[in-house]
């Protein structure tokens, strides 16, 4: 299919292109010399005829002498005619055919052999006309109808002269060609060069055109991440605005609370503890009462602490206090809080911690924090089993895994399982104790350290989770940049540099307008190159262009404003992140009502 294509692309070329135009031209212009010659020619010859009349005494010998002239004559003009309705081949094919007849006619009329030398002329004249193949057809015709006049009519005709006009024939015939061969040549290195010139160009044209289609497209996608870009930093600074004030919030909460929270802790411990100081022992009852009410306090001080822990970590503002110690210490501070709750159930515990085991430059208080967190989440939702904990150190990092035998985690809930506030409650006999934080907490914390927190579980077979520890800190490089400096380098500007077209900054606005009135008063706006206005129909056309591409704001305009407030409600929960403006502008006749006009008149 492609081949094909090339095929009609060149033939198309050839048939239109100026270069074979004008060796058509070359051909009809050798072609109306030939022909003016004949016509010459001839009218000498008449001339002639008309002088030497008296010598023609023979009867028979006038008229044919006179048909050959005139034949010559009628030749020239019908090459002549055939030429231009016919074209070039078949006006050449009639002449040397009409020659060669010509030529014979006088041989008959004379009968002098010589006359036949003329043949050697019709192979001349094909070459002229740039036919070298034709020469040699035509001298071959030349050899077969002299042999067969030699062979078969009488005349004075010798085979000697039949060799003669062949030989000379067929000599012109080859010199022809071995002459035009260097123009053959180059006329076929220019024509094959114009070809793949013209096929160059063509190509060359169609990436051009490619290239300004891409240049567009880009200047197009570019004008659109300059606008999402607006858009980000417009929502990039409405959620550190809201971050901050979350922050601000938190902090400020939990003042509040740990403040009375404390004050009552405080009281209640001195009551439980001190009960002397009252005067006389406390009730039984009211010591139940005051333990619950210590319990839900502690309950409550300890999420109050989450919280402020979690903010700390997300804002990036937890500061670390690391220093070198061993895990099998903090790991066994974790049990020793956790053994209580542990033996209550029956578990079995288990711990396996390697001999030589490396120290860990780790937050101390945070590590217990997290393995507390893991073991007491482990004791809380095991109700049979075991819980291990195993320690594997490798090269760079420690391997830590807290394993129980509980319930388990749906495979659901584990891409979810450290968010904040996520409690899984899917799986048989696991509740909904606690607030949520603590594994959001621990993997915070764990990543502080340049470590990983992740989960494994299976229903119904357990849960383990793995923390990665680095053991050492990061070191720093150890070629500093200095190394790559050299002071005795000198900055070579660059010779040329690649011009990009400017960027287009415009304003892109689009308009809902009920009365048209907007749109009018906007359309010199639109008429400039740095303003963009879309006037759309409806509001959800306008919802779907602002989805499409964004916009610097969104304005309505109606002729109620009762109708505006109801749009402009209705869009403040569809479109959050651009600005939306209303106005009130009444259309041209209703303007003219208001102002006292009864009616108007058309002219």
């Amino acid at each position: 299919m492609v081949l094909g294509s090339v095929q009609k692309l060149i033939k198309d070329m050839i048939s239109h292109n100026p270069y074979r135009q004008n060796i058509i031209w070359l051909q009809t212009n050798v072609l109306h010399s030939i022909i003016l010659t004949t016509a010459v020619v001839a009218a000498l010859w008449l001339i002639y005829l008309g002088l030497t009349i008296e010598q023609l005494h023979t009867a028979l010998i006038l008229p044919l002498f006179l048909c050959t002239v005139v034949g010559l004559l009628f030749l020239s003009f019908l090459t002549y005619w055939l030429h231009g309705h016919w074209g070039e081949p078949v006006a050449s094919t009639v002449y040397l055919t009409g020659i060669g007849i010509e030529i014979f006619l006088l041989f008959t009329i004379y009968g002098e052999p010589f006359i036949l030398l003329a043949l050697v002329l019709m192979p001349v004249i094909a070459g002229l006309l740039g036919k070298p193949f034709g020469s040699f057809v035509i001298a071959s015709l030349i050899t077969i109808i002299l042999t067969v006049y030699f062979l078969y009519i009488p005349s004075q005709l010798s085979e000697t002269m039949v060799w003669i006009i062949s030989s000379v024939s067929f000599c012109l015939a080859v010199l022809l060609w071995l002459g035009t061969y260097p123009l053959r040549g180059t006329t076929q290195w220019a024509w094959t060069n114009f070809v793949q010139a013209q096929l160059a160009l063509e190509k060359a044209r169609d990436r051009n055109a490619q290239l300004d289609q891409v240049l567009e497209e880009l200047l197009h996608a570019n004008r659109q991440l300059d606008l999402l870009n607006e858009r980000l930093t417009g929502l990039r600074t409405r959620a550190e605005a809201a971050e901050r004030a979350k922050t601000a919030f938190v902090a400020k909460v939990s003042h509040e609370f740990r403040t009375p929270l404390n004050m009552i802790i405080g009281l209640i411990d001195l009551l439980l503890e001190t009960p002397h100081i009252y005067g006389q022992p406390l009730p039984v009852q009211l010591r139940q009462d005051l333990k619950i009410v210590h319990r839900n306090c502690e309950h409550l001080s300890s999420l109050i602490n989450d919280v402020l822990d979690l903010s700390q970590a997300e804002a990036g503002k937890l500061t670390l206090r690391r220093e070198w110690g061993d895990l099998a210490a903090d790991v066994a501070h974790a049990v020793e809080v956790v053994r209580p709750l542990i033996e209550k159930k029956g578990l079995s515990l288990y711990i396996k911690m390697p001999e030589h085991r490396p120290l860990v430059y780790r937050d101390q208080l945070r590590v217990r924090q997290v393995l507390l967190n893991l073991l007491s989440n482990a004791a809380r939702y095991t109700m049979q089993g075991s819980i291990s904990i195993e320690l594997s150190p490798a090269e760079y990092h420690v391997l830590l895994k807290v394993a129980d035998t509980g319930p388990g985690i749906p495979e659901s809930d584990l891409p979810h399982i450290f968010e904040p506030f996520f409690q899984s409650a899917s799986a048989v006999g696991r509740s909904r104790d606690g607030n949520g934080l603590g594994l959001s907490i621990s993997k915070q914390f764990i990543e502080l350290h340049n470590g990983r927190l992740w989960v494994e579980s299976e229903i119904n077979v357990g849960t383990t989770f793995l923390i990665q520890l680095p053991i050492a800190p990061p070191r720093p490089p150890a070629i500093k940049p200095e190394g790559w400096i050299n002071e005795k380098w000198m900055w070579m500007e660059r010779a040329s540099r690649t011009e990009l077209p400017l960027l287009p900054r415009s304003r892109r606005l689009i308009i809902y307008d009920e009365t048209e009135a907007l749109h009018s008063l906007l359309e010199a706006m639109s008429m400039e190159e740095e303003n963009e206005i879309v006037v759309l129909k409806s509001l959800e056309d306008a919802h779907n262009e602002l989805a499409r591409v964004p916009a610097h704001a969104l304005l309505i305009n109606t002729a109620d404003s009762a109708r505006l407030l109801s749009l402009m409600s209705s869009l403040q929960c569809k479109i959050r992140d651009t600005p939306v403006i209303g106005s009130m502008l009444p259309s041209s006749l209703e303007q003219t009502h208001l102002a006292g006009a009864i009616d108007y008149l058309i002219k």
